[in-house]
């Protein structure tokens, strides 16, 4: 027969001593959530940059117009909204003392997505938009 002990382990903490890692569960995940929040903002800002609105317009004297109708304002509002999200992020993560693998690896896509990608395609869409623009152009 086998003997049960009675005997458990157990952590203790002491005031003063380094922080115990986190639990897990919700407290550690609230970073990530804010992580993958500004990750959503990037794609917002991505998708509302790519969205062709180009309008060719004939008047009646047979005049051509090209008509702009991007909105890319809006890319510009999503990434400064992804600019404070990733702000939080790192004050959230800091308060709740909470830090995954996982974790630094999302925020460094959602920054590459928010801060490098969604700008670079706006840069790129003025880029396109003043070639459109001129006579002998796209």
């Amino acid at each position: 027969m086998i003997e049960k002990t009675d005997k458990i382990k157990e952590d203790h903490f002491t005031p003063g001593a380094s922080s115990p890692p986190p639990a897990g569960g919700l407290g550690a995940a609230i970073p990530n959530l804010f992580t993958l929040l500004n990750l959503f903002f990037g794609c917002l800002a991505i998708v509302f940059t790519l969205q062709n609105g180009i309008d060719i317009v004939y008047t009646r004297e047979q005049e051509e117009f090209v008509k702009l109708t991007e909105k890319i304002y809006w890319s510009s509002i999503f990434i400064i909204i992804a600019a404070v999200i990733d702000f939080l992020d790192g004050f959230i993560a800091r308060l709740f003392k909470a830090t995954s693998e996982m974790g630094k690896q999302l925020d460094s896509l959602a920054d590459v997505v928010s801060f490098g990608v969604a700008p670079s395609l706006i840069l790129y869409q003025f880029l396109r938009m003043s070639f459109i623009r001129e006579q002998d152009g796209i």
